[in-house]
């Protein structure tokens, strides 16, 4: 039986303000969609997310929360911010994820798309495009598997083509070197450099980090293998820029994706409990018809004496 619950202390965000109509086609997986968010597991989630759970004060309280996701909440002179809207002095002591944040100069990056290029990766009229601008032959977005590993999710050559041919092939030490420094790195002359198990020859190469607050993901690799020099220095900023905002997307798609197949694995657990009862019933069901009702009750009080006669008898003898 679930109940309207109207909060009457705290704040309560947006998100939270959520309803289940008792006309959608499957309620109950809405039911069980919500059930989960408001789980011990579905709030710490929430938390390692940087958001405030909604049940902070009662799960602190019962022990539940997640010692590491709440280490790493703002907090400002020591003290946790629980309030959405909380103002600080200029000299406050701000700490995220352990660490004081420090008032950073303001950097101004300025993308311009020149005259005569279109917005897209491939043109069927056979007109310029940005990817033109790039210099890129090549681009890989490589993302940390759950085992730790490297794997390249997206692979695309400068027509925005799906690159399946011997091209694929890409350099997995520069990817782990830039995952484990969490740095960019810029080579313009590689041609004697690092040569790859595969034998690749490495030319031009640029890549940037895929960071968020909680870790380094992967890395967005992009190269030339026929010029020297084609990436400089000041290409740098606007692909580490690109780079912290993809990075922010992926992981929120990542953790939705993992409650969603937590939430359909919960739901098939369900139905296969209520499947067995189905059954279970059935079988009673079929074994009852074929008995008649008066011989089941004959023997059923049969027991019931012979119980009652034991009983007796035993209370007889000990007196």
């Amino acid at each position: 039986m679930y109940k309207r619950q109207v909060p009457k202390t705290g704040v309560v965000a947006g998100v939270y303000v959520q309803a289940i109509s008792a006309y959608a086609p499957h309620p109950n997986a809405a039911k069980l969609w919500m059930e989960y968010l408001y789980s011990d597991e579905g709030q710490n989630i929430w938390l390692k997310g940087a958001a405030f759970p909604v049940r902070y004060d009662a799960m602190k309280a019962a022990g539940k929360i997640d010692a590491a996701a709440q280490a790493a909440l703002p907090a400002v002179n020591g003290k946790v911010v629980t309030e959405l809207g909380t103002r600080v002095s200029p000299n406050a002591a701000i700490k995220v994820d352990g660490k004081v944040v420090r008032k950073q100069a303001y950097r101004y990056v300025v993308l311009n798309k020149p005259s005569g290029f279109i917005t897209t990766k491939s043109d069927e009229r056979d007109r310029r495009t940005v990817m033109e601008l790039v210099h890129a032959e090549y681009g890989y977005l490589a993302l940390m598997d759950e085992s730790g590993e490297v794997d390249c999710r997206v692979s695309l050559n400068a027509e925005g083509q799906t690159i399946t041919g011997p091209e694929r092939n890409i350099s997995l030490s520069i990817l782990k070197r830039v995952i484990a420094q969490k740095k960019p790195l810029l080579m313009q002359d590689a041609v004697n450099g690092i040569r790859t198990t595969t034998g690749l020859q490495l030319r031009s190469v640029i890549c940037a980090p895929l960071t968020t607050p909680r870790a380094t993901i992967g890395a967005l690799y992009l190269e030339n293998r026929s010029r020297l020099a084609i990436f400089q220095q000041q290409d740098l900023d606007p692909l580490q820029l690109f780079a912290a905002q993809a990075a922010v997307f992926i992981e929120n798609s990542l953790l939705y994706s993992s409650l969603e197949r937590k939430v359909s694995e919960r739901t098939l657990a369900l139905e296969r409990r209520a499947n067995e009862m189905e059954t279970v019933n059935s079988i009673g069901l079929a074994i009852l018809s074929d008995l008649k009702l008066g011989e089941v009750l004959r023997a059923v009080y049969q027991q019931c004496n012979v119980v009652a006669f034991v009983i007796g008898g035993q209370d007889g003898a000990d007196g």
